[in-house]
Parts: structure tokens; sequence; C-alpha cells
């Protein structure tokens, strides 16, 4: 449990705050704007935290097709939902 509200630095700490986000909202997962809103950081910084949580395997990142743009959506890995959302 420590390990998901205990940070090594600020950003680590900032990553803890991006996985506590997809956990509160239902099938864990947030759009790319809503997230980004919700995080109130800057949009390199966030680029960074979803680099980052990507490549550790704790988010997974997915693209929907739209009228316009395509959108993305981050959603939590199963196996941070396994642990029931403590990983």
């Amino acid at each position: 449990m420590a390990q998901a509200h205990v940070a090594a630095n600020p950003f680590h700490a900032e990553c803890l705050r991006f996985l506590q986000k997809l956990r509160g909202v239902p099938r864990q997962e947030l759009a790319h704007s809503v997230l980004l809103k919700r995080m109130k950081t800057d949009a390199k910084t966030f680029l960074a935290m979803v680099t980052t949580l990507e490549q550790r395997g704790d988010i997974e990142i997915r693209t929907q097709s739209t009228s316009g743009r395509p959108g993305r959506f981050y959603r939590l890995t199963e196996g941070l939902r396994e642990v029931g959302g403590q990983g």
C-alpha cells in the first residue's frame, strides 16, 4: 500500500497522482484531454509521465477513430487492477 503513496522524487509523485486519477474512475480509463485537465500540469510534463508509465507497463494507450483527429485514452494495465488498485 505504501508503494501507491510514497514517492522517491517530485516526478514520481506526479506519476502516482496520474495513476490515482485513473483508479478513481469507472473502467479505470480517461481521455487524454480530460486527464490532462485533471492533472493541472503542462503538456511536456504530462507527455513525460505518459511515456514513463507506458514503458513501465503501468498504463495502456488506446486510440479511437473520431470524425476529427483520433482520440487517445489511458487505462490502467491489468496487473495494477488485479492488485485492487494498490500497485
